[in-house]
């Protein structure tokens, strides 16, 4: 009897070195995992950050107005279409508001050519529906060039509102 139960107490202690060693090797994968996502975390930040310090160094010197004239226009963008959220159908103003992308050698062209045609077309328009265009000077440019690539970035808005 007494051999029996020495052998059920070894194979008793065999299972909890087993279960405690299990504990232990998911415990180690799991803080390997963090560790893992940490180091991604990390590596994503600095990434952002080198291509921010690229940009920034790539883009002349224009680079903080253009920021500037980004969030003047998103504020102009939020005002209006504050403004605009009336009920009634009829009665309140229009937004619009067009991008554009063009590169380098066909941005001046096709850059006129929109914008004339969409100005004409919805000041003749809203004429015809007793509406008065404002702010004539609704086009605003300005150039990013991230990692070396010229492009134009053209925001045009354009701001209708009923006569009074």
């Amino acid at each position: 009897m007494r051999h029996y139960q020495l052998v059920f107490i070894l194979l008793l202690r065999l299972l909890l070195l087993l279960i405690i060693i299990i504990i232990i090797i998911i415990i180690i994968i799991i803080i390997i995992i963090i560790i893992i996502i940490i180091i991604i975390l990390i590596l994503i930040i600095l990434i952002i950050i080198i291509l921010i310090i690229i940009i920034a160094t790539i883009t002349t010197t224009t680079t903080t107005t253009t920021t500037t004239i980004i969030i003047i226009i998103i504020i102009i963008i939020i005002i209006n279409n504050n403004n605009n959220n009336n009920d009634d159908d009829d009665d309140n103003g229009y937004f619009y508001y067009y991008y554009y992308y063009y590169y380098y050698y066909y941005y001046y062209y096709y850059y006129y050519y929109y914008y004339y045609y969409y100005y004409y077309y919805y000041y003749y328009y809203n004429n015809n529906r007793n509406y008065n265009l404002y702010k004539n000077n609704n086009c605003i440019i300005f150039i990013i060039e991230p990692l070396g690539i010229s492009c134009y970035l053209t925001i045009c808005y354009l701001c209708v509102t009923k006569e009074t």
